[in-house]
């Protein structure tokens, strides 16, 4: 349930902080959260099978809380601080490399097995 509430109030959250973005920097944007996002549900759903977490920031068995926090607050970062960068090339760099180290995440949680869970 919560999970359901988080997808509309993050879309929400997204259009407050519009600043004078171009359409590429919303769609990177979008595209890096919502992986972020997969990413951290498949990491819910790993942790809840007893399967060790390959993030080095989280450690081989984080609590639920500690992944929530830091995954939560890395979603923060994204879509509220990375639109601060006044360089255009700079945030769009910044997002492309979320969005591939994302995709890498995702698909290795894939090959393991893993999936979207809503319960985190």
């Amino acid at each position: 349930m919560k999970a359901l509430l988080a997808i509309p109030l993050l879309l929400f959250t997204i259009s407050l902080s519009a600043q004078k973005l171009t359409t590429r920097d919303h769609i990177l944007r979008t595209a890096s959260t919502g992986l972020i996002l997969m990413d951290w549900s498949m990491t819910m759903d790993g942790l809840a099978k007893g399967l060790p977490e390959s993030n080095p920031l989280l450690g081989k068995h984080p609590s639920r809380g500690y992944a929530n926090t830091l995954i939560g607050s890395t979603i923060l970062l994204n879509v509220f601080a990375v639109p601060h960068l006044h360089a255009d090339d700079l945030r769009a760099f910044v997002w492309l490399a979320v969005i591939a180290v994302e995709l890498d995440a995702v698909r290795a949680n894939h090959s393991a097995g893993l999936s979207l869970s809503l319960r985190f």
